[in-house]
């Protein structure tokens, strides 16, 4: 992509899709499946295809080249981008078969024993990377880095209500059969029982390092929200050792009439309001030193103050007074200020 100025001046942005390692020459795009037109091989034995998603070309690293390109080594600066692509790991499948027969009696013998087959499948879909950035780097005319960025990712949400598997979803199918019934052979026949687990992991980012002349700072995700989602808690340490924190308390941790609505139908949704802010100097084993602290309040006028939109007449109206919107309590542990 080329630029010209008032002075006719040219400016050039370059992109290339490519490797570093090990041939720079080689296209750094990558599909999860090969298009049918290229008669792929198949390979019966992927069981995880199913579950697999089929992507467009995704490319691993790209670079920006900025210069006049007068010769191929004129340029001003560069920026480079990479990406988290498909990967055979991202779907796992592992199956356990059990074979074994027990005094179970068919209504084709009376006296026989019949087969038992049992297998246990578990599924693990972790697709969330796909597309993800891993790292920017901004480097100057000589190839020296300036700026580089790199990110982290994990599947776990650490929440305040201490909940395991925040945002994990899970599904499972149970199957019974009776198979392999000839009138004939009734000794051949026998009960096929089928246990499939699947799990869809999340993919949420866990920290950032951020350097600068050799000067670097990490700020790293803590707590979530286990309604809402919403982040909670925030550190950040620089290259010093200074170690910061910031927290957020939600507030219908504080007041229960601005909480779920499936607790409560008088209760009014208001799930990503914060009513108070913290930040901290951690010191170590000593207590943190607080830095600053910020409130929200709202009006508890609700007829007057805050309206709600009525599907019915297509406009806005006003919002129904939630029953002891600031009465007694209920909050979590997050509701009240802690260290």
């Amino acid at each position: 992509m080329s630029a010209q100025d008032e002075a006719g001046k040219t400016y050039v942005t370059r992109y290339r899709y490519t490797t570093d390692f090990p041939d720079a020459s080689n296209s750094s795009g990558v599909l999860s499946k090969e298009p049918e037109k290229l008669n792929p091989l198949n390979f019966s034995n992927i069981d995880t295809d199913f579950d697999y998603p089929t992507t467009p070309v995704m490319y691993g690293r790209t670079t920006v080249v900025h210069g006049n390109f007068t010769t191929p080594d004129d340029i001003d600066s560069q920026e480079e981008y990479t990406f988290y692509t498909a990967k055979t790991n991202m779907v796992t499948a592992t199956s356990v078969v059990k074979n074994n027969g027990t005094n179970y009696y068919p209504f084709l013998s009376a006296s026989g024993s019949i087969g038992l087959v049992q297998t246990k499948n578990a599924v693990t879909v972790d697709i969330g990377l796909l597309g993800q950035v891993k790292s920017i780097r901004k480097l100057n005319k000589r190839g020296t880095p300036e700026f580089t960025t790199t990110f982290t990712y994990g599947n776990t949400l650490s929440n305040v209500d201490n909940v395991a598997n925040q945002a994990v979803f899970v599904e499972s199918v149970l199957t019974s059969e009776f198979l392999g019934v000839d009138n004939t052979k009734p000794t051949d026949a026998y009960y096929n029982l089928n246990w499939t687990t699947k799990r869809y992991l999340p993919t949420v980012m866990q920290s950032m390092t951020t350097t600068s002349n050799n000067i670097s700072a990490t700020t790293t995700n803590g707590r979530y929200d286990f309604l809402s989602g919403s982040l909670l808690e925030t550190s950040l340490r620089n290259s010093l050792g200074d170690a910061y924190r910031s927290r957020q308390v939600p507030a219908y941790t504080l007041y229960p009439g601005m909480g779920p609505q499936n607790l409560s139908p008088g209760n009014q949704h208001m799930l990503t309001q914060i009513a108070a802010t913290y930040t901290y100097k951690d010191n170590g084993t000593s207590a943190p030193t607080v830095l600053g602290a910020g409130i929200q309040t709202w009006n508890n006028s609700w007829p007057t103050s805050y309206r709600r939109y009525d599907a019915a007449s297509d406009a806005y109206g006003p919002r129904r007074a939630p029953a002891s919107l600031f009465g007694a309590s209920t909050a979590r542990s997050s509701g009240s200020p802690r260290t």
